[in-house]
């Protein structure tokens, strides 16, 4: 990410909550495509959407929750 015209770093903007939504089940459809439910983490599910491992365990938690 690149500074401004003021030098300055651009503000993040939030992702809308049906973005994140969207982008949560799109990947975990592609992780457990890929290597199956029982080795899919909400790590690796919130990677591949781009978002981090928290924003992954608030929408699903955690197995065995």
């Amino acid at each position: 990410m690149g500074h401004d015209a003021d030098g300055q770093m651009p503000r993040r903007q939030r992702m809308a909550p049906e973005m994140r939504a969207t982008r949560l089940l799109d990947a975990a459809l592609v992780e457990f495509s890929a290597n199956g439910y029982t080795a899919a983490t909400v790590e690796t599910i919130a990677r591949r959407a781009g978002l981090s491992w928290q924003t992954g365990a608030s929408w699903f938690g955690v197995k065995g929750d």
